[in-house]
């Protein structure tokens, strides 16, 4: 079984995996900026964006949901 690549077959397999690797560092240079965007404005603000523009997005609602049951919490507590 023979492996010999040309130099073509080389450079692009170089190439593709060069692309691959800018995608995914760009991807995730884009999420960390979504993740200290929301740590620096606050998910009360957020969760409000959210809501206005119809995407409650995942962490939005785990916020929403923890919030109220700390609430619930609280409220049981207090009486």
């Amino acid at each position: 079984m023979k492996h010999d690549l040309t130099l073509a077959q080389a450079n692009a397999i170089i190439e593709a995996h060069f692309d691959k690797r800018e995608r995914r560092r760009e991807y995730q240079k884009a999420n960390w900026t979504q993740i200290n965007l929301r740590l620096r404005i606050g998910s009360e603000t957020l969760s409000q964006l959210d809501h206005a523009r119809g995407d409650v997005s995942r962490l939005a609602y785990v916020q929403s949901v923890l919030e109220s049951h700390l609430t619930q919490i609280t409220n049981v507590s207090d009486q």
